[in-house]
C-alpha cells in the first residue's frame, strides 16, 4: 500500500508539480540535437517549459526545431557572443520556477524525472551526477572540491532566485558556469542539496576541452573571495605542489 501511495503522489507531483525550463544553446546541431529533443519527451515529470536558443545554424537545425514543435515550446535563431551569452539569452526568455540547461549534444536519463519531483525549496540549488567518460560523476561537493573543478552544469537544477541576482559573466569564455555556481556557493542566502541520480549524459565536446585563461589567472583570487581562508591555502597548495603540470582544467591533476 505504502508503494501505491508513493507511486500516487509522484504522478500527482509530476503533473502539478513546479514548472522547470530546459534551455539548450546550439549552433549547426543537427546531427545530435533531436537526440536531446526525444529524451526531453520521454520524461515522465510533464511541466516542462523546453526554448531553445541558436546561434544562426545553416545545417538543418532550425527545421528540426520547427518539426518538433510537440516538444519546443519555444525558439530563437540569431547570432550571439558565445554560448553563456545564448543561455543568458534564455533565461530572460524562460517562464519556469526551476532552470536547467542541456547541452544539444546531452541527453536526459529518466532520473531527471525524479528529480523535478524533489524541487521544493525556492532557495535551494538541487545537484546530481552525470554519466561521462565511463562512469557516473560527479557526486557531493564540498567548498574545496569546488575550487578545484565545476559541479556539471548538467547535474544542476537553479531555482529562478540564482537568475535574479547572478548571470554568466562573458568575460569567461569556457568557465562561466564554474563561476556562476562559487557565487552561489557563497551567497548566504542558497543552499546546495545533493540528490544521487544520474541526471543526464554528458558528451565531452570541443568547446569544453578548450582553455579559459583568463579564468585561471582570476581563479586564485575568486577562490579567496568567496571560500574560507583554509580552503584558499589548500588551494595555492595544490596549484604549487602540481606547478609543473601544464594543464588548462584542473580536474585532470585533482
Amino acid at each position: 500500500m505504502a508503494i501505491k501511495r508513493l507511486c500516487k503522489r509522484l504522478k500527482k507531483m509530476e503533473k502539478f508539480g513546479a514548472k522547470v525550463t530546459i534551455i539548450t544553446a546550439v549552433y549547426n546541431g543537427a546531427k545530435y540535437i533531436e537526440r536531446a529533443i526525444d529524451s526531453i519527451a520521454t520524461q515522465t515529470y510533464s511541466n516542462i517549459e523546453y526554448i531553445v536558443i541558436d546561434g544562426g545554424s545553416t545545417d538543418g537545425t532550425i527545421d528540426i526545431l520547427q518539426r518538433r514543435s510537440d516538444v519546443v515550446t519555444r525558439y530563437i535563431s540569431e547570432p550571439d557572443n558565445g554560448i553563456y551569452d545564448a543561455m543568458n539569452k534564455g533565461v530572460k526568455m524562460a517562464t519556469g520556477d526551476w532552470i536547467y540547461f542541456l547541452g544539444c549534444d546531452d541527453y536526459l536519463y529518466p532520473a531527471f524525472s525524479e528529480m523535478c519531483c524533489l524541487l521544493n525549496e525556492k532557495h535551494t540549488i538541487y545537484y546530481g551526477n552525470v554519466f561521462h567518460r565511463g562512469r557516473a560523476q560527479d557526486g557531493a561537493f564540498t567548498a574545496y572540491k569546488l575550487s578545484k573543478y565545476p559541479i556539471p552544469h548538467q547535474a544542476i537544477l537553479y531555482p529562478r532566485l540564482v537568475f535574479e541576482r547572478y548571470s554568466y559573466d562573458l568575460r569567461y569564455k569556457i568557465s562561466a558556469d564554474h563561476y556562476l555556481t562559487i557565487q552561489c556557493w557563497h551567497d548566504k542566502d542558497i543552499r546546495f542539496k545533493y540528490c544521487d541520480l544520474v541526471l543526464a549524459r554528458y558528451t565531452e565536446g570541443g568547446f569544453s576541452t578548450q582553455g579559459d585563461a583568463l579564468f585561471q589567472k582570476e581563479k586564485p583570487q575568486i577562490i579567496r573571495r568567496n571560500f574560507s581562508f583554509w580552503v584558499y591555502l589548500r588551494y595555492r597548495y595544490r596549484l604549487y605542489k602540481y606547478r609543473n603540470k601544464v594543464q588548462w582544467y584542473d580536474k585532470t591533476i585533482e
